[in-house]
């Protein structure tokens, strides 16, 4: 039986739990396609992934950095998917299987809402 890839915009999604911040008022997160298929997704389903942050207290998720097709955010990669001052820190791979990194690492600034490039430890 052939299956039909669901059509643009409804396609299923993975919810990827990732770190609380120290005070559990916030949790980020990873809304990841499900695994199919490359040529199955349409830019109206790309869209969604990203990282997202839910805000405890007011009960809030917001996108905080879409990922293009073709990038993975990886969760494993030393300083990375932490909270450090309601500032949150990830990284990048270009190939979720190899590990092959783009050796960019971001950081969210909760108090701007700012993703930019993290470049110091």
């Amino acid at each position: 039986m052939i299956k039909t890839p669901p059509s643009a915009g409804r396609a299923t999604y993975d919810l990827i739990p990732l770190a609380w911040s120290k005070d559990c008022s916030k949790q980020a997160f990873l809304l990841e396609l499900e695994g199919r298929d490359a040529d199955a997704y349409k830019n109206a389903d790309i869209s969604q992934r990203g990282l997202y942050v839910y805000q405890v207290k007011d009960n809030i998720v917001k996108m905080i950095y879409p990922i293009p097709n073709r990038i993975f955010l990886d969760t494993n990669v030393k300083n990375s998917n932490f909270w450090s001052d309601g500032d949150y820190v990830f990284a990048e791979t270009t190939n979720q299987n190899e590990g092959t990194f783009t050796d960019e690492r971001y950081i969210y600034k909760g108090e701007t809402g700012q993703v930019s490039l993290f470049d110091h430890w």
